[in-house]
């Protein structure tokens, strides 16, 4: 009975924090972040990785080039990453935060809805003013190794992921992480 409580907790603690999705596979060329977020360097850079917007047209994070990113890998299955958008939406207003903002969804893969049945839910949500790209062949997860809904990724304003981060992190969190980039 005590296994069974303590087991318990442990699964309520992983789906409050995140959730786990099934990637079995460990690509080769994927690549591992260390223990404190840390981003190996074969594929820190994200030039010449292409996603695609909600309209279908190519989307380029060379696009962004000069000013630091935020990703936020989530998806419409994961009660964490939903509750965690409304708050996501106030940090897009604030047009002085000195980064740019992408979220990153994997429509087809995981269980998320189709491309289509996306942007049909997405219209319908409250904070539809935060921006979306579409991983539809799952670069970002093969690429950086992600196993967890949320996922956070930093990018330097070169391009480069610095880190990546498995869970939700509060405005707060956010905002101090680029503060500390900016002091370099």
């Amino acid at each position: 009975m005590k296994r069974l409580a303590i087991v318990s907790m442990l699964g309520l603690s992983l789906f409050m924090s995140g959730c786990i999705f099934g990637n079995s596979e460990s690509p080769a060329n994927s690549v591992q972040a260390s223990s404190d977020g840390e981003v190996h360097e074969t594929y820190r850079s994200l030039d010449g990785v292409v996603l695609q917007t909600m309209d279908g047209k190519p989307f380029s994070f060379a696009e962004l080039k000069g000013k630091p990113i935020y990703i936020k890998v989530w998806a419409t299955w994961c009660p964490t990453c939903v509750r965690g958008m409304p708050k996501l939406e106030e940090l897009v207003a604030e047009k002085d935060r000195g980064y740019q903002i992408v979220t990153v969804v994997l429509p087809g893969i995981f269980k998320e809805k189709s491309p289509e049945a996306f942007r049909q839910w997405y219209s319908m949500q409250p904070y539809n003013e935060v921006p979306v790209v579409f991983d539809t062949e799952g670069k970002l997860i093969h690429r950086y190794n992600l196993h967890a809904m949320p996922t956070s990724i930093f990018v330097n304003k070169d391009l480069k992921v610095l880190r990546v981060v498995p869970g939700q992190l509060s405005n707060e969190a956010i905002n101090e992480w680029f503060q500390k980039l900016e002091s370099k």
